[in-house]
């Protein structure tokens, strides 16, 4: 069991949680690195649970660096679940410093549901979280009948690696195509959140709408689904979505987003089932002010002075 929190207060001396503004806290950290590499090359063990207050970019790398096979499970206990138990938890007396540390943490963690879009020079950027994977849904419609469902987190991140592009389309109208990540104009990634997509928009339908406040939300699809159902006695099943392909993200703006909806493609040679997922957002839309450019104003006045004395 590695325990930042344990471990870094023997070290400093310190009671209080404490991160890198703690010199030790590199020296915990190359612990922390040091137990997973280890813990890979042995043989006799098979998993190894790490419990982690956010998953960032240096962590996934060296997992990945040491041939870890890793599966993400997001453990969505309540701030208030977290402040009952540190009322009964007598090993921490600090338990105001802590309460503030639970709120910044959580406050932290959640995400804001809105949309920006931010009229530029180059047109219109508008980004935002499209979906949070790892969390219950409300009761949805699938065909799998009504469930609660959840998709899995890195199941958005294998889409995107196994697409050939993504395309940003106006209410998942094909001929609408807004932004491409194949030319640049989009940028989708699934990072410890969830799903956030930045796009650039140089439509003009698009910007008047943005201006009249008449954006509503993202809608994303998935094809191939792969999930696992689990019943339940008194509840809705639980739908676990493991893995789909998606090749597109919707910006809702003239349509009602549908929290979700089938239907059939038909292509060339078969038919294909189509999932949708919406949500609604408020939109903070701003405009970047362009200052025009100004020349330099120099006041050289003693330099020519200079240079008239010198010439008389």
């Amino acid at each position: 069991m590695f325990d930042y929190d344990r471990i870094l207060r023997a070290i400093s001396a310190k009671q209080t949680h404490s991160t890198e503004r703690n010199p030790a806290h590199k020296i915990v950290m190359a612990f922390r690195y040091q137990m997973i590499r280890k813990a890979s090359e042995l043989p006799d063990i098979n998993t190894v649970f790490l419990a982690v207050q956010k998953v960032d970019s240096s962590l996934k790398d060296f997992l990945n660096s040491v041939g870890c096979e890793v599966e993400y499970k997001l453990m969505d206990t309540s701030k208030e679940e977290c402040l009952k138990r540190l009322s009964k938890d007598e090993s921490r007396p600090d338990k105001q410093e802590w309460r503030k540390i639970i709120n910044k943490c959580f406050e932290n963690r959640e995400v804001k549901r809105e949309m920006k879009a931010e009229l530029r020079a180059d047109g219109l950027h508008i980004s935002g979280y499209v979906n949070v994977p790892g969390r219950e849904s409300r009761p949805v419609l699938t065909p799998r009948g009504k469930v609660i469902e959840i998709i899995e987190q890195r199941a958005f991140a294998r889409a995107i690696e196994r697409s050939g592009g993504i395309n940003m389309l106006l209410d998942h109208d094909r001929s609408r195509v807004l932004a491409s990540t194949t030319e640049g104009t989009l940028s989708v990634r699934e990072d410890e959140v969830g799903l956030r997509a930045e796009s650039v928009v140089t439509d003009e339908a698009v910007i008047a709408g943005a201006k009249a406040g008449r954006l509503k939300g993202w809608s994303f699809n998935m094809k191939n689904v792969q999930d696992a159902v689990e019943e339940r006695a008194d509840a809705l099943p639980i739908r676990r979505v493991k893995d789909f392909d998606m090749d597109e993200i919707t910006l809702v703006m003239n349509k009602v987003p549908v929290y979700s909806s089938t239907s059939i493609e038909v292509r060339a040679d078969a038919e294909e089932e189509v999932e949708t997922r919406a949500i609604c957002l408020e939109t903070i839309y701003s405009e970047m002010v362009e200052k025009p450019h100004e020349e330099p104003k120099y006041d050289n006045s003693d330099y020519k002075n200079r240079l008239d004395a010198l010439k008389q």
